[in-house]
């Protein structure tokens, strides 16, 4: 009956560490935002700000918050003089996800 105990104490020990010390796939953008405005998600993933037509969107300082223990690149200045923006999210894992940014 003690041995029985000692190895479900240790079964269950070690499934705790084995999830505890497993890596996030999390990967996703939780915030884009400029000094000034937050952008909008316009959908799962696209994110979208709105400038006027005399702001200079060719070196935008953008703050992106992504899941916790996750990465993007590139990191900014952006450039939006020719278009949308793609940022990937690499997730603690490795897994990695694309985000559109765009201005309108």
């Amino acid at each position: 009956m003690k041995k029985s105990i000692i190895v479900f104490s240790a079964i269950v020990m070690f499934a705790i560490v084995s999830v505890s010390c497993s890596k996030s796939d999390e990967c996703d953008i939780l915030s884009v935002s400029d000094a000034s405005k937050p952008w909008v998600r316009d959908g799962k993933n696209n994110f979208e700000g709105t400038y006027g037509k005399d702001d200079d969107v060719s070196k935008l300082n953008l703050t992106i918050k992504v899941s916790p223990k996750a990465s993007y690149s590139p990191k900014g200045p952006y450039n939006f003089s020719s278009g949308n923006v793609t940022v990937t999210v690499t997730a603690q894992s490795g897994e990695t996800q694309k985000f559109n940014l765009k201005v309108k």
